[in-house]
């Protein structure tokens, strides 16, 4: 007799919680299992962990080895929506092993026993044919046809009509096949109702395997009250629970996260003397690893060995998926190592997993090599798990062209894809913001035939949101309410993020009640985009109405809602509020981080106060937060900014002998601070340095550099230097792409300046002020007009708008070719962009004029310069003076004369009243 059952029958017993909810179900109803429904509603409100089992017989007991398991992880702790349906895909598909064990060829002649009973019918009663023998419609159905017809219905139809002219009905042994080819459909509630009909029926006899089956079903379906209930009315009916009982029972708590059940579960069987399987093991440690005990798991690992039960491939793949689910896919890669280590043989599911957490620890190299293995094992080749991982990865890595390689070639080796595989890349291409890529995938998993769910709509808005098209993004989250897709979490918060990023902060508040009326609770993410959107809005007075918002929605800010809150409000000019932030920090008990010392660091930089950024740096380091790279070249960069070379080098050091390895960023700051200070050819030595620790350049690093060479008086140095960047795939910003024409400018290159600028115009970049001007500059001076004034036109289609800059060297070079006309025509432009030409503006044109002796039209210049209200140079009053004279005006000459010396002396007197002062 079990031990449940020693403790109704016994006297005075200690009962553990876990057996006085036992007994108080088994006495507060008849039928444990409609009070089980009822008391499911206010029971296991969180989210179940799902255990997938496999069975297999071996040595007269039910071994259920448990495949693999997952739990699910929120979205503030780093998983996503795409891994949860992954790990949904590999339930689904060990849940088939689970329900097939024949598919593993084990126990050959009882699988073709209970093959043969599903599509079989047992004999009826001699007395039972005869007596409904001229009734009409009594049917002589097998098993799986009566499964067929019923699974023809909804659950509330008439199941029972059918079951009624079964002709199967009057003998018992036709029952457990039924109940068997049933649950192994998965239908839950057409289950029940033949289930409550079977135990109608006069000739019913309760039998372990039917009640194992329908326990099953109900931890399949993470039920774990109402599987407790069935336990104990097969008791009740006198049917002793086995191993595959207690298995069944122990799975289903396993599911809804409760180990602590489980394990009270397998220690019942042992005083109930039934010796526990392998598979009894398998799922006591999955229950504990699936609910983030990892100790307890290796706990009763090390029990399993203990006992002499050693563990087989599926308890390893237990572990690996354990320590995967609990948020350690480092730990799961030391153990598979350790596997491998000892020559333990692998299958498909292990290879997967750990594809998986080489992915999340960013070991990327590593993760394709193991792809690669896995095409030459035999029996573990890749299958659509494997290539969902695999374009997972190119996806966070940022490679997609990688991961629709990946996609195509899986659709070449014949393997089909799921509804994660296209939901896994539309997470690709919209986490980059490619609405069009995103959008041909959707169409492609309709073709597919799948139903775009909730992932497929939030990575299309999401898609759509990080290239900017907000409308269409609130378009998405429309169909989805039409389509009865509720939007979730992932859903509303990659909204709002592009709503921040957008910096439309309203629109973005708004969603908050959408939220509320969609029942989906904000969580810290929620509120970091909002915090941003503050910033970026220039509303930085609302994050206190945020923070009211989150304490009323009773959500506990974290260090990173803090860090964004902060930054939001040092952006906005409001330093004494985030120092309220930074010291209500501590009264939370949040201890700040590397990050927002850098924040407080950065910003001290940039208001040029280098002793505040210094007492930020010290205060961390008091503070015991270990030296990282991020806060050390925040203060280098405080210190370059001033040219304080010295000091940034020593800070430089002090991080290298704290063991925190410099990166990219560290050393163009370094850069910048030798430029600043005037020490170009310390700023090049440390590019080199860079370059010798074996750090790769970025674009902004490329910058610098080219900055220090064209100050340092080497422009050609700074165009090899950029050809060779680029031959190493770097792709260049608006900064590097204004060094580069710089150094052209200087050299007067105007071929390698047009190259460049038709490298901006397919890097789709908006030219900046300074990049026009050395692009102008360099093609004037060459002397090409109708090239220059192409240029010009195009510069004009792209959004450059007009200056008097620009007005000025196209003067400046017309004029250098003597083409006195267009100058005037370009100087009529000023007129029309309403802008006032400056002294420069007429300075080139004089003096074109005056070279091809056309003074009336130069005197006809001269005096709308002086209407302008510019004040002419010693040059122009001099050449004027001439023009004068050449067309005989002498007395206006000579008030010219008189006025230039007049102007000469208070000029000069002006001078030396400077140097006095001075």
């Amino acid at each position: 007799m079990s031990s449940l059952s020693f403790i109704r029958t016994s006297g005075i017993v200690f009962l553990p919680p876990y057996h006085s909810n036992l007994q108080s179900t088994h006495q507060t109803s008849s039928n444990p299992l409609s009070s089980g429904l009822q008391r499911q509603r206010g029971r296991c409100q969180a989210r179940p962990r799902v255990v997938c089992t496999t069975r297999d017989c071996s040595s007269g007991h039910e071994k259920f080895a448990v495949r693999a398991c997952s739990t699910t992880i929120q979205e503030a702790e780093g998983t996503t929506e795409q891994e949860q349906q992954q790990d949904v895909i590999v339930k689904e598909k060990l849940l088939q092993e689970e329900e097939d064990p024949r598919s593993k060829g084990l126990h050959k002649k009882e699988d073709d026993a209970r093959s043969a009973a599903a599509f079989t019918m047992s004999k009826v009663p001699s007395r039972y044919k005869k007596r409904y023998k001229k009734e009409e419609g009594q049917e002589i159905w097998s098993p799986r046809e009566v499964v067929l017809q019923i699974l023809a219905l909804n659950h509330w139809d008439d199941i029972d009509g059918i079951l009624n002219h079964w002709m199967g009905r009057f003998n018992r042994k036709n029952f457990p096949p039924l109940i068997a080819e049933m649950t192994r459909t998965g239908a839950l509630e057409h289950s029940i109702r033949v289930f409550n009909w079977m135990k109608a029926q006069r000739c019913y006899r309760a039998r372990n395997d039917i009640y194992n089956n329908m326990i099953w079903l109900h931890a399949r379906h993470q039920r774990a009250e109402q599987a407790r209930g069935l336990f104990f009315e097969m008791q009740e009916w006198r049917c002793k629970p086995d191993v595959e009982t207690f298995n069944a029972l122990m799975n289903a708590h396993g599911r809804a996260g409760q180990w602590r059940w489980a394990l009270n579960i397998f220690d019942d069987m042992i005083r109930a003397a039934v010796p526990p399987s392998r598979g009894s093991y398998n799922n006591l440690i999955n229950a504990c690893g699936s609910s983030g005990q990892l100790e307890k798991a290796l706990e009763v690992c090390q029990r399993m060995t203990d006992n002499g039960v050693g563990p087989d491939l599926f308890t390893h793949n237990i572990i690996l998926s354990a320590f995967k689910s609990a948020g350690q896919p480092q730990k799961a890669v030391e153990y598979y190592d350790h596997l491998l280590s000892k020559n333990v043989p692998l299958d498909r599911c292990s290879h997967n997993i750990i594809l998986n957490c080489l992915g999340k620890i960013q070991r990327f190299d590593d993760a394709i090599d193991l792809f690669h293995r896995m095409r030459k094992m035999k029996g573990s080749e890749p299958d659509v798990i494997t290539y969902n991982s695999l374009i997972h990865v190119f996806a966070v890595c940022g490679q997609v062209e990688q991961a629709q390689a990946t996609f195509e070639m899986m659709l070449g080796e014949g393997v089909v894809p799921s509804i994660v595989t296209f939901n896994t890349l539309m997470g690709a291409y919209g986490s980059l913001g490619m609405h069009t890529e995103a959008l041909q995938t959707l169409g492609l998993l309709v073709k597919a035939g799948f139903e775009p769910d909730v992932v497929s709509y939030s990575s299309l808005l999401n898609a759509y949101g990080k290239s900017g098209e907000l409308e269409k993004a609130h378009e998405v989250l429309d169909l989805m309410k039409g389509r009865s897709r509720r939007p979730n979490l992932v859903t509303f918060n990659s909204l709002i993020d592009a709503y921040a990023a957008a910096g439309r902060y309203q629109q973005a508040r708004d969603l908050l009640h959408d939220m509320a009326e969609a029942n989906v609770r904000p969580n810290t993410v929620t509120f970091c985009s909002l915090f941003t959107a503050c910033a970026r809005t220039g509303c930085p007075e609302k994050i206190s109405e945020l923070f009211l918002e989150a304490e009323w929605q009773e959500v506990r800010l974290n260090v990173n809602a803090y860090n964004a809150a902060i930054a939001a409000y040092l952006e906005g000019g409001m330093a004494n509020k985030a120092m309220e932030l930074f010291s209500l920090m501590e009264q939370e008990r949040l201890q700040p981080d590397s990050v927002t010392y850098s924040i407080l660091i950065n910003a001290a930089g940039k208001l040029g106060n280098c002793t505040e950024a210094r007492n930020f740096f010290n205060k961390m380091i008091e503070a015991r937060i270990s030296k990282v790279v991020e806060p050390c070249s925040a203060l280098i960069d405080a210190y370059a900014k001033q040219g304080m070379h010295r000091e940034a080098r020593e800070v430089f050091e002090e991080m290298k002998k704290s063991g925190c390895s410099p990166n990219v960023v560290t050393y163009t700051s370094l850069v910048y601070a030798y430029s600043n200070a005037g020490k170009y050819e310390e700023a090049r030595l440390v590019f080199e340095e860079m370059q010798a620790a074996g750090i790769e350049a970025d674009t902004v690093a490329c910058g610098a550099l080219f900055m220090v060479l064209n100050k340092g008086g080497h422009p050609e140095q700074a165009l090899l230097l950029g050809d060779m960047m680029e031959s190493r795939g770097i792709k260049y910003n608006d900064v590097a792409y204004t060094e580069l024409l710089a150094a052209c400018n200087k050299l007067k290159d105007w071929e390698t300046a047009l190259e460049l600028y038709d490298k901006v115009k397919k890097a789709n970049i908006h030219p900046l002020d300074m990049m026009v001007f050395h692009l102008l500059s360099t093609v004037g001076t060459s002397g090409k007009l109708d090239r220059l004034l192409k240029v010009f036109s195009e510069l004009q289609d792209l959004g450059v708008g007009p200056s008097v800059q620009n007005y000025n060297i196209l003067i400046e070079s017309f004029a250098q070719a003597l083409n006195w006309r267009k100058c005037l025509d370009i100087l009529a432009w000023f007129q029309t962009s309403k802008l006032k030409p400056t002294l420069q503006s007429y300075r080139p044109l004089l003096s074109c004029m005056a070279r091809v002796q056309l003074w009336d039209q130069y005197l006809e210049v001269y005096s709308q310069m002086i209407s302008a209200g510019c004040e002419p140079d010693g040059t122009i009053l001099r050449t004027t003076i001439t023009a004068l004279q050449n067309l005989g005006k002498e007395e206006e000459a000579k008030e010219v004369q008189a006025w230039s010396s007049k102007l000469w002396q208070e000029r000069k007197a002006g001078a030396v009243g400077a140097v006095h002062l001075l």
